[in-house]
């Protein structure tokens, strides 16, 4: 990954939504440069990973996982920095891939699948 560290926030970074929502929040709001974000504080950076956890299915943003991710922030050990930015807009396209399936799974669980499923073609 372009940014190690990040993804030693958590035991499993990709399951937590407070991760997802704070990695959201960065690859969409930092231009390929995660220090910049790092101005607003932390306590408006958890503001914004608690205004988007919603959109992962999640109640609250754990304030333990947004500090480490704040704190990576500018930690720049084993960043590629030439690849940094399109990395960083690679992880953003993956996480909305991600919130697209988990969105449609949850509609197939829930019984609105067929809502918006197309009828097979006839033989």
């Amino acid at each position: 990954m372009a940014w190690p560290t990040v993804t030693e926030t958590c035991a499993q970074p990709l399951e937590p939504k407070t991760w997802l929502a704070a990695m959201q929040v960065v690859t969409g709001r930092c231009g390929g440069q995660p220090g910049r974000l790092a101005v607003m504080g932390p306590e408006a950076f958890t503001a914004l990973v608690r205004g988007t956890v919603a959109a992962w299915g999640g109640q609250k943003a754990w304030g333990t996982i947004c500090g480490r991710i704040f704190a990576a922030l500018t930690d720049t050990e084993g960043v590629v920095v030439s690849c940094h930015r399109g990395l960083l807009r690679r992880c953003a396209d993956e996480l909305g891939d991600r919130q697209r399936v988990r969105a449609q799974l949850r509609a197939v669980e829930a019984g609105s699948w067929h809502k918006t499923a197309r009828p097979l073609p006839a033989d």
